[in-house]
């Protein structure tokens, strides 16, 4: 069920001393202990104090409330090929590992199994086993299911990113911010970037906490930022399509890296296309924009007042535009032109005054 921890890289084996290669051996206690734990309730038969047949209407999906903000269930998207074929496979086969709940008094939420839980309602099923957990606050609500879904092999680079550094924050009492910062000092450490020693006390507790949910989850520190931090950083439309599984996870990072005016495009044309293709199609776009530019430069160069005349022309027409009134994007967009003209102008008076 847990993946086997993977080794560090010989560039960090070799470039830290004793002390941190053995910081990097560390391991969590908590998570350690979830582990086992999440083993024996695979392997249980189901019987015993906790247990329950519940019904699949009467359980909800994690929601901690504290003062102004709210944190609803860590997973909320759920591949629909991948749910049907767990669907299909609990109506054949019966739930293998069961799901578990805390209970509430507005009934029992989900703590692990929001995957499984769902699948019941695509196979049309009434019941769904579970092991009820009595008395369990918010803060051990959310660090079991940020945990539990840290832990799953079957879970996106986006998923796995997200809560893990949720459990970070959650551990450590840290921003996403801090997180990040303290992820990239660990690893400048690591690789002999910046000395080790130069930093105080409070940073070496925050990394040996950190090190030690890295290890236990499966997951290099390398890997958590050089590859897992990146999709925190994508662009809103994009994070939807990966999360809706439109595109691969390696195409998210390439058009991520693209600029913004061709992410409708290439989210549309490059859905179902490789890397290699994918990247061929950024060069094609990219030089096309090179094009325009320089077409528009040369002739502007040839008769600035033509390109003048194109322009009162256009914005006269689209001022007239229905959509340029009614729609809200359109209208700002039309705004945004004006307010552009309007620091161009400033611009070319402060150089003459």
């Amino acid at each position: 069920m847990v993946r086997e921890k993977r080794k560090i890289s010989t560039l960090v084996a070799g470039a830290v001393g004793s002390q941190t290669q053995t910081l990097l051996q560390e391991k969590d206690t908590e998570i350690e202990t979830l582990k086992a734990q999440l083993e024996g309730l695979a392997n249980s038969n189901g019987g015993g104090d906790g247990w329950a047949e519940l019904p699949v209407d009467a359980i909800k999906p994690l929601s901690i409330r504290s003062g102004n903000q709210s944190v609803d269930q860590p997973r909320k998207y759920f591949e629909p090929v991948a749910l049907q074929d767990l669907a299909e496979s609990i109506k054949e086969d019966g739930l293998k590992e069961p799901i578990v709940v805390r209970h509430t008094p507005d009934g029992y939420e989900i703590m692990d199994g929001a995957r499984r839980h769902e699948a019941h309602k695509v196979a049309g099923l009434s019941k769904i086993k579970a092991y009820v957990r009595q008395n369990i606050s918010d803060d051990e609500a959310l660090a079991y299911a940020l945990t539990t879904d840290a832990l799953k092999e079957k879970i996106s680079p986006l998923e796995q990113a997200i809560s893990v550094v949720d459990l970070l924050c959650l551990k450590l009492n840290l921003s996403e911010a801090g997180v990040k910062s303290l992820l990239f000092a660990m690893q400048n450490d690591a690789i002999g970037k910046t000395n080790p020693d130069d930093r105080d006390e409070v940073h070496h507790q925050k990394a040996q906490v950190a090190h030690g949910v890295l290890n236990s989850i499966g997951v290099t520190l390398g890997t958590m930022v050089n590859s897992r931090l990146k999709f925190l950083d994508l662009a809103q439309k994009i994070r939807r399509a990966l999360e809706a599984g439109q595109i691969s996870p390696t195409n998210a990072l390439l058009i991520n890296k693209v600029d913004s005016r061709f992410h409708n495009r290439l989210l549309k044309e490059g859905s179902l296309l490789s890397k290699k293709d994918l990247q061929a199609l950024i060069v094609k776009l990219t030089k096309e924009d090179k094009s325009t530019g320089v077409e528009l430069e040369n002739a502007f160069t040839q008769n600035p007042n033509s390109i003048y005349e194109q322009s009162i022309t256009r914005m006269q027409e689209l001022s007239q535009s229905p959509l340029v009134q009614e729609d809200t994007r359109a209208r700002r967009m039309f705004l945004d032109i004006y307010e552009r003209l309007n620091k161009l102008g400033k611009y070319v008076e402060s150089k003459h005054s």
